[in-house]
């Protein structure tokens, strides 16, 4: 996150340089947004934490968020393989 201090109110902003190439948007927070399962609209990528609140860091909101992310994974890549073998089967 990037700070950036107005003379009315502080500004957070995302400091990444691969907006672009991943395609994701941001919400009204200036954070990455995404659903309830941690995923952005682009297929296989998810954002938890900080990138998902522009502010100041929330080290219990980004543990909580990863897990979340973590098991949206597991699932996306079950599914994955799941849908592999049936067209196999």
């Amino acid at each position: 996150m990037l700070k950036r201090q107005n003379p009315n109110r502080t500004e957070w902003l995302q400091a990444d340089s691969f907006k672009t190439s991943l395609g994701y948007t941001l919400n009204e927070h200036g954070g990455i947004a995404t659903d309830s399962m941690q995923r952005t609209k682009t297929k296989g990528v998810f954002a938890y934490g900080d990138t998902r609140i522009a502010g100041p860091s929330q080290l219990i909101m980004a543990a909580a968020e990863g897990s979340m992310a973590a098991i949206s994974v597991i699932a996306a890549l079950t599914e994955e393989k799941f849908n592999q073998d049936k067209q196999h089967a």
